[in-house]
């Protein structure tokens, strides 16, 4: 699928809206003044009315993208848009050739089209039947952001973290994100270095020793999946 220039702007605010050119519902009227209405169509198009403004690089180069990547604008590509369900990538083609560029500025160009989006902008089907939920949406998400922010392991696996062990410096505490030597659970070590000599008392003997071996992690806490 074509992606949609990183380079290029995002619509303007102004002139930017949504349409439906075709209404899905049918409706009869009645000899008793009343109408019978039904569905004629499951889906319809949503269009969106757009709005650009470039530089001269930028308009230069859409022109050529449009032309040839999209072949004249009849491909599909993929572009972030904004609905009211926020911004989101959708897949979308012009409905028609761009009006303009007309110029705006010493170096700006101006220009519009119609985009015709694949899929409606709709809220995930299920979302209709708890409004309480979805109206409360941003506080959840807001809540579960503060109380339980999204953690970032160290390492992806035990192996990994082994191998950087002599990066590590010792005592210091890494997590694994799924570790093998535990049942792919998540968990929590602290590095052993063998260039960091432990020292052990024997009070009884009155004796003691120094050790150093080999570089380790020493488990400290598994969670259960």
């Amino acid at each position: 699928m074509i992606e949609y220039p990183a380079e290029l702007p995002l619509p303007l605010q102004d002139g930017y809206a949504l349409d439906t050119p075709v209404d899905p519902m049918l409706r009869t009227p009645m000899v008793s003044g009343r109408a019978r209405q039904r569905l004629n169509f499951d889906e319809v198009p949503y269009l969106i009315n757009a709005k650009w403004n470039c530089d001269r690089n930028q308009m230069a180069f859409f022109q050529g993208w449009y032309a040839r990547a999209l072949v004249q604008g009849v491909e599909w590509f993929k572009a972030t848009l904004l609905t009211p369900i926020g911004f989101k990538e959708y897949e979308c083609r012009f409905a028609g050739h761009y009006t303009g560029p007309t110029l705006v500025q010493v170096s700006r160009w101006e220009f519009s089209a119609v985009l015709e989006l694949r899929e409606p902008p709709l809220i995930q089907p299920g979302w209709e039947e708890f409004p309480q939920f979805w109206f409360m949406m941003n506080i959840i998400d807001m809540a579960v952001n503060r109380e339980w922010p999204v953690y970032v392991f160290d390492y992806p696996n035990y192996a990994a973290a082994l191998a950087d062990i002599r990066n590590l410096r010792d005592g210091l505490r890494i997590s694994v994100e799924a570790d093998e030597t535990r049942g792919g659970q998540p968990s929590h070590y602290q590095v052993s270095r063998a260039d960091c000599p432990s020292l052990s008392l024997d009070f009884l003997s009155q004796t003691y020793g120094v050790g150093s071996g080999a570089d380790s992690l020493v488990l400290v806490v598994t969670y259960a999946g």
